[in-house]
């Protein structure tokens, strides 16, 4: 299988779950349901169903990208804006991948302030 094909497959994939889930209340009984109907894990049928939902209908975004740019670029840690920049850059013709996410992930999180080391950490409570 080729890598487009994969990826198209991975997608397909995601928009039936995405569907599925729409129709199904509560997670459990979805989680028996994909595992019946599918036979996949848990993490895949997420990844799937989370790349669907940002970029199932944009054939222009994800057949220029492999899997795993995919779920990195459709990471709900992601800024907003990371994406954005991204998909700019992808719709322009421009090579990206997952190491150039990774990186424009690790140059938003530089630009946030650090605590100081003599600072102690807030505690939160659950």
């Amino acid at each position: 299988m080729t890598r487009v094909a994969g990826v198209e497959a991975n997608v397909e994939l995601g928009l039936k779950l995405v569907e599925l889930r729409s129709r199904i209340n509560g997670i459990l009984a979805f989680g028996r349901t994909v595992r019946a109907q599918f036979d996949i894990d848990a993490m895949h049928a997420v990844e799937c169903a989370r790349v669907a939902k940002a970029y199932g209908e944009r054939p222009d975004i994800y057949r220029r990208l492999s899997w795993n740019a995919l779920v990195l670029l459709s990471s709900p840690t992601l800024p907003l804006s990371v994406p954005q920049d991204l998909e700019a850059r992808i719709l322009a013709g421009e090579s990206v991948g997952g190491p150039d996410i990774v990186r424009a992930r690790g140059a938003h999180k530089m630009g946030r302030p650090k605590r100081p080391a003599d600072q102690p950490a807030l505690r939160v409570a659950a």
